[in-house]
């Protein structure tokens, strides 16, 4: 399992292996949002899927050969007509 962590390019990858625990991953957002990046080092991984958390606010590149799924962080997020993936949205919990 390979985790990026992005804005507007890659800041972080971080690869697990299935005897490795995932804990102790602060994740921040913010910033501006970029895909490009992400899409070549994902081809580059030669990855089955990607999973991206967002908020849709971002230039959706064209489908590529993996599949996606996408994680909404916003329940208002306007799922773009021509997009491909699977879309869901994050459940609040106590505290957001």
């Amino acid at each position: 399992l390979t985790i990026l962590f992005f804005n507007t390019q890659i800041v972080l990858e971080k690869t697990f292996t299935d005897r490795e625990e995932y804990k102790d991953m602060k994740v921040r957002s913010g910033g501006g949002t970029c895909l490009v990046d992400v899409y070549a080092r994902v081809k580059e991984l030669k990855s089955k899927a990607l999973v991206i958390f967002t908020d849709l606010c971002v230039d959706i590149p064209p489908e590529p050969s993996w599949d996606t799924i996408w994680l909404l962080t916003k329940d208002h997020a306007n799922v773009p007509v021509d997009s491909y993936g699977e879309f869901y949205i994050i459940p609040k919990t106590k505290g957001n």
